[in-house]
């Protein structure tokens, strides 16, 4: 146990506006410096598995404050002569903290610290999810995009295919009707020659048609 010297009234003389608040965060101090280790050694060992798990997005602005206070927290777990963990009754404020009232100081810190991180790490989910939305999306439009201007190729290609049919069945149709002009010939000049026929020769044929 450390007895330190009371605090003057110099100590609270930079914040006269507001002596309470400054009164508070001694008495605060003193309640940190009085902890036992049986009460901050499980403290420290819960802040740093939190730092451990939590600790950091990459982005982080806070990381590197974060693994300094783990490995201040680790230095003083492992600690032989346990100077760390001894009570302090009174400090004097205006001379440097205790390296106790440091650590314990920072355990609030990493929390707001880990609070922070927290949040990013959900900014940074949000932003990830917002971009591969708009991947898929883009990858869609583009697919739509592919799909579309095959299409196109193929809508050109259909309408080709159908003009060259178009053309073919206008050419299947004038070659039927040079074939029906050409077959109408044959029989007109068939009758001809049958009518230039005598009798008895169309007889004669008009029996082998019959046969026929």
């Amino acid at each position: 146990m450390i007895v330190a010297g009371l605090p003057t009234s110099v100590s609270f003389a930079e914040t006269e506006k507001n002596p309470l608040k400054k009164l508070n965060s001694f008495n605060a101090n003193i309640k940190k410096l009085q902890m036992s280790e049986k009460k901050m050694r499980p403290l420290l060992s819960e802040t740093f598995d939190k730092i451990s798990e939590e600790c950091c997005e990459k982005n982080f602005e806070g990381r590197e404050r974060l693994l300094e206070i783990k490995e201040n927290i680790e230095k003083c777990l492992n600690s032989s002569d346990k100077k760390c963990f001894r009570r302090i009754i009174v400090y004097n404020p205006l001379v440097k903290k205790p390296v106790k009232l440091l650590l314990l100081e920072s355990v609030d810190e990493s929390k707001e610290l880990l609070l922070k991180n927290s949040r990013l790490r959900h900014d940074n989910q949000l932003l990830k999810e917002s971009t591969e939305i708009t991947q898929a999306k883009q990858k869609i439009a583009d697919d739509f995009n592919k799909l579309k201007e095959a299409y196109d190729i193929l809508e050109e290609n259909n309408s080709s295919l159908k003009k060259r049919i178009e053309i073919m069945l206008k050419n299947y149709d004038s070659r039927i009707i040079e074939l029906e002009k050409e077959n109408a010939k044959i029989q007109e000049e068939y009758l001809k020659a049958y009518e230039m026929l005598p009798k008895y020769k169309q007889k004669q044929l008009q029996k082998e048609s019959k046969f026929e």
